[in-house]
């Protein structure tokens, strides 16, 4: 059995529809008994920008003070999407009690969240989290 969660942004949502798609078509299909949006696997909000010289200010900022704790003008810190991943991961500790036995879970989501989910899962300090890479998009993990 397989349970879906999935981003609310729209890349998200394509990419998670193609793979419902291409798996009730594999020689084995997927038995998804759920698919469930959830917006605390949204990316990071980077804020809304005037021109790129702007963002690129942000950007040289975000590299000194560091991903984690910078915050960019109207958007979110490395910190907000952790605390986010944390509110996701306690909920979901608590739904899969309620899964069938060896359920699958599958998460479509953006590569700043995958860090974090990767962060949280395993208990990983700041700098290490430091030193991760994004996967490509459109990459399974």
């Amino acid at each position: 059995p397989v349970f879906v969660y999935f981003s609310p942004y729209q890349r998200s949502n394509d990419t998670m529809r193609w793979m419902l798609k291409s798996g009730k078509s594999a020689p084995k299909p997927l038995n998804i008994f759920g698919v469930r949006e959830d917006s605390r696997l949204r990316d990071g909000d980077i804020g809304r920008f005037a021109d790129v010289e702007e963002l690129n200010q942000c950007l040289k900022e975000r590299e000194s003070y560091g991903k984690f704790f910078y915050r960019f003008p109207h958007g979110e810190s490395g910190a907000d999407v952790c605390d986010r991943v944390s509110s996701f991961l306690d909920a979901f500790q608590r739904e899969k009690e309620g899964f069938p036995p060896n359920t699958t879970v599958l998460l479509v989501t953006h590569g700043l969240t995958i860090r974090m989910l990767v962060k949280r899962w395993f208990h990983l300090n700041v700098s290490t989290f430091h030193t991760m890479t994004s996967p490509p998009p459109g990459r399974c993990v």
